[in-house]
């Protein structure tokens, strides 16, 4: 039976951590669910997924450790000595760190004296919280500081005693409480800067420097020298622009407020707003290796990394050009989830993707395509990756979620803050690729329905202005004065199939409100609460059925106006029906000419459809004397390519490109939704050309009576 005291300090120190070093959102379960997943694993006899629990949790596993290493020495415990040899069997392959030796050793030694210290060093640790709660709550920037360079003592304290662990947490606990105080003062930067030095000595000696929270720390801490070397004593955060805000003040009082983030990983990829975070592998972003030869992941924004194939299933990946044979790259014909280390700040940190390597048969609107690596003579792969991280924060008590959509590794990035994507599948030719926009997106509370990040948000009574701040780390959020900032409401109503309504249309506002973004369908059939502005809907996806039979599309803005939302009104926008395929026609000797890489659909409001899978258009091409006939004669139509007839088809479009200066193709999966000639079976091209039947004026129009998703496509005569 281990002695009172140490019983004591034992079961203070366990709920200490959990409910102190902890991150706030995962706090009340951190322990719980590492240690139920570990041990699922363990019972699995899955050693893989053990490890993976190590590598999420490695905190968790630490308090773990120390806790098996106390119930064996003080009772004897044979089940708790052999789960010591596996953690630290399983700490070395995962980390390859002594830390779990030292720590064992360390409290194996300790002596009933220094237990009694220890446990005294947590009571007036909690006092120390105690007091920086008070010192926020209370504006009083003083005790802040007094509970800061407590927690500095009492990291001392533990040193002396020889708990690293402990000490090491009491300092960045300080640096924390420091890094908050307002005003700043140069006194305090420089004691934060201090407790980081030492913070990271203490992680050395424990041979711990692999964990995702130091490597953050140690970039901050490289920031935080530089500030103060060149004379900059502010915190970082960068400074407004003037009007930055707009008409809209913040709250009389009030102070920004800081989230540390947690970061977790999707199970399984769910279908996301925009196209790099669609269900359909092909959708994600991809990066071509030829031959053996290094290629950086170039969409990936937060770092860099190369990928290396060095056999015909042997992919490799690397921090930089000259090692990008370093580590092994699982790729698998199915989604599959994978941490890769890229170098920031000095430090090798990692991230979460889901992975993908396309085989020879991947399906593409009912026709196959050929996307399967190559070996030998010719050697050639194509890989892709789609974000599989999510970051969790709380604003006033209400949970997020972030997720990053376009896979470049910066979370936050509202619809105008990043470049679109060239995608040749919105009818704008051959010639030259449409941009779609790609940002990211967020979930509120337990809703599983994704929406558009926005740098405004209302929670509760106030509407907020959010920032993602800290390398991805922190999310900052003030509330504004309600006096300045005015709600209205906008009512989206469809008209037309249901299959074919979007699940998510993307309101922005495009004066004041910069970043704000707001899904019209986010409560359904009622309107949605946006900040007084003028608005513009810049992106619109239709998700219906299931991969790979889905029926989707995506949505632009084409011809459509922007409009008014008032103070307290409802502004009405009514969209969809009735329907019709745009195209470029060109007249010229008794023939016309219509490419159906023009082709879009186009709604009532100007709202402009495409890529839209498994339904292509497969419209006639009709001619008559009279503008604005009901009908007209057919002379021409077009139909759904086959996978055979990508080949024919893309070199067409080439030589077209090639004749007019243009270098590169369009993707072959671009190609797979453009309809070709259904009168040439030999010859798959785009482009129809035919004879007009009739002399003297004449118009023409593109029609296609019934389609899948949408229904009449009426003619539009030109």
């Amino acid at each position: 039976m281990m002695p009172r005291p140490y019983r004591l300090f034992f079961r203070a120190t366990c709920l200490l951590l959990l409910a102190v070093f902890a991150a706030p959102v995962l706090a009340q379960g951190a322990y719980a669910t590492f240690i139920k997943k570990f041990d699922s694993a363990k019972e699995l006899g899955d050693r893989k997924r053990m490890i993976r629990a190590l590598k999420d949790s490695p905190q968790m596993a630490i308090e773990h450790f120390s806790l098996l290493v106390d119930t064996y020495v003080t009772r004897g415990d044979a089940k708790a000595g052999e789960r010591i040899l596996l953690f630290k069997e399983l700490w070395k392959e995962s980390f390859g760190s002594s830390c779990l030796e030292k720590i064992e050793r360390f409290r194996a030694e300790i002596g009933d004296s220094e237990r009694q210290a220890l446990f005294q060093i947590i009571k007036n640790y909690r006092k120390a919280q105690g007091l920086y709660q008070q010192g926020v709550s209370q504006k009083q920037p003083e005790t802040q500081f007094n509970a800061a360079k407590a927690m500095i003592q009492l990291a001392e304290q533990s040193e002396q005693i020889g708990d690293r662990v402990l000490a090491s947490r009491c300092l960045r606990d300080a640096a924390a409480y420091l890094a908050q105080i307002r005003p700043v003062k140069k006194e305090y930067k420089e004691m934060e800067r201090d407790a980081l030095r030492q913070y990271r000595t203490l992680h050395q000696e424990l041979d711990w420097t692999q964990g995702l929270d130091f490597k953050r720390n140690m970039i901050y801490l490289k920031s935080l020298e530089h500030q103060l070397k060149q004379g900059q004593i502010g915190g970082g955060a960068a400074k407004k622009k003037k009007n930055e805000e707009g008409p809209a003040k913040y709250l009389p009082g009030s102070k920004w407020q800081d989230f540390d983030m947690l970061i977790s990983l999707q199970k399984k990829p769910q279908p996301g707003i925009c196209l790099p975070s669609s269900v359909n592998p092909l959708e994600w972003r991809g990066v071509w290796l030829e031959g053996k030869l290094p290629s950086q992941i170039s969409f990936f924004q937060d770092g860099k990394i190369w990928l290396k194939r060095l056999g015909a299933n042997d992919y490799r990946y690397g921090v930089s050009e000259a090692d990008a044979g370093k580590y092994k790259l699982a790729m698998a014909s199915k989604p599959s989830q994978c941490y890769l280390k890229y170098e920031k700040g000095g430090y090798e940190v990692e991230y979460g993707f889901f992975t993908y390597l396309p085989t020879d048969r991947e399906v593409a609107n009912g026709t196959m395509l050929n996307y399967g690596p190559t070996w030998g003579q010719r050697t050639s792969a194509s890989l892709f990756f789609r974000s599989a991280s999510i970051l969790y924060a709380e604003i006033e008590g209400e949970k997020f979620e972030f997720l990053d959509e376009n896979a470049n590794g910066v979370v936050g990035e509202a619809w105008n803050s990043t470049p679109g994507t060239g995608d040749f599948r919105f009818g704008s030719g051959w010639e030259q690729a449409v941009g779609v926009p790609v940002f990211d997106s967020m979930k509120r509370g337990r809703s599983k329905h994704r929406l558009p990040f926005s740098s405004y948000v209302k929670v509760g009574d106030h509407w907020m202005r959010l920032r993602v701040t800290g390398n991805n780390e922190t999310l900052r959020y003030r509330p504004l004065d309600p006096a300045s900032v005015q709600s209205g409401f906008v009512q989206v109503k469809w008209e037309g199939p249901r299959k074919a309504k979007p699940d998510y249309l993307v309101l922005a506002e495009i004066g004041y409100y910069k970043g704000a973004a707001f899904d019209a369908f986010e409560n359904g059939k009622k309107p949605v609460e946006v900040p007084a502005g003028r608005y513009a809907i810049i992106y619109g996806r239709i998700l219906n059925g299931k991969f790979p039979r889905n029926m989707d599309a995506l949505i632009l803005p084409g011809t459509s106006k922007p409009f008014d939302v008032e103070p307290g009104k409802t502004t009405e926008i009514r969209i969809g029906a009735p329907f019709h395929i745009e195209y470029q026609s060109e007249v010229k000797n008794g023939e016309v000419s219509v490419d159906s890489s023009t082709f879009y659909v186009k709604d009532s409001y100007g709202l402009r459809y495409g890529a839209i899978g498994a339904a292509l258009l497969e419209p006639e091409l009709i001619v008559s004397k009279k503008k604005g006939a009901k009908s007209g004669k057919v002379i021409g139509s077009w139909r759904a390519v086959q996978g055979n007839e990508i080949g024919p088809l893309s070199m067409n479009v080439g030589k077209r490109r090639q004749a007019k200066g243009l270098r590169g193709g369009v993707p072959a999966y671009h190609l797979s939704y453009w309809p070709i000639n259904g009168a040439d079976s030999r010859n798959a091209d785009s482009l129809l050309r035919v004879k007009i039947p009739f002399r003297g004026t004449v118009f023409v129009a593109v029609r296609q009576k019934k389609h899948k998703l949408f229904g009449k496509l009426e003619p539009i005569w030109k």
